[in-house]
């Protein structure tokens, strides 16, 4: 099974997403590296002298992590969400 993710801003594949929030709405967006460095850059100047008012854990949705994610979810489909020490008894 292959994970891939796709740029939210043109349809090419991409590697990272981006989480934000502007105006009390929370936003996430699936970019490349170097698109998610620049949105970095760009917004860095006022990250720098805003106030931060907390943060949510966000769970990570790229790479080897996402991929394990998806293997532990379809095993779980597999064995009816079954505990494995459950499977064993007779």
């Amino acid at each position: 099974m292959v994970v891939s993710m796709t740029n939210m801003t043109d349809g090419s594949q991409t590697n990272e997403t981006i989480y934000f929030g502007v105006d009390g709405e929370e936003f996430e967006l699936n970019l490349p590296m170097a698109q998610a460095e620049e949105l970095r850059r760009t917004l860095e100047p006022y990250i720098r002298v805003a106030r931060k008012i907390g943060s949510k854990p966000r769970p990570r949705r790229h790479g080897a992590a996402a991929e394990t994610r998806l293997r532990s979810e379809t095993f779980r489909d597999l064995v009816g969400n079954t505990p494995v020490s459950d499977s064993r008894q007779v």
